[in-house]
């Protein structure tokens, strides 16, 4: 819990400096100070992508090509990301991490996707972690084991890469308070 705490009130702080910094602008034509009280279209997006450099990714997948494009994807929309080829790799970026979204195969060489979300889901400092099966697993068992380990999303392969990375934004912008 003291992890969870730690990086929301940290994610909160860097907002709020982030808000203060456009709210206390200088405006180029008179030179002093002033208050911007609208918020622009591209104000927000800019503090959403802000806001999505503090958030930490780890796409695991034994698949080169699969984590290959999910990292330039992840990257491209601003996230922090890490990688890993199997589950114990995945294992140790998490514990040095510490990921706030974690997208992971299931099928993987020595430590499979559901013993990694169930590490996950059973530590106290990783539990708030939201984990994003993608796997070729999908039939309606393996979808429900899944979610019964303590997934937070399943996304059968093949996979629309548009709508995943929506997916991810949707959980990421879930995760912090804006308010």
């Amino acid at each position: 819990m003291f992890g969870r705490q730690f990086q929301t009130s940290y994610i909160e702080h860097r907002i709020t400096n982030i808000e203060h910094r456009k709210t206390n602008i200088e405006h180029p034509n008179i030179g002093k100070q002033t208050s911007n009280t609208q918020t622009s279209k591209n104000e927000h997006q800019t503090s959403k992508k802000d806001m999505k450099e503090l958030i930490k990714v780890l796409v695991v997948d034994d698949e080169p090509s699969i984590l290959m494009s999910l990292e330039f994807l992840m990257k491209k929309e601003g996230y922090q990301v890490f990688i890993a080829r199997d589950g114990s790799e995945a294992i140790d970026i998490i514990n040095q991490e510490i990921p706030l979204i974690i997208i992971l195969d299931i099928m993987m060489p020595n430590v499979d996707g559901y013993e990694v979300c169930s590490y996950v889901k059973n530590n106290s400092h990783l539990s708030h972690a939201k984990v994003v099966f993608l796997s070729a697993k999908n039939k309606e068992s393996d979808i429900e084991k899944g979610y019964s380990v303590g997934a937070d999303l399943y996304v059968p392969k093949p996979f629309s890469t548009k709508a995943l990375v929506a997916k991810v934004n949707t959980l990421a912008f879930g995760m912090i308070k804006t308010e």
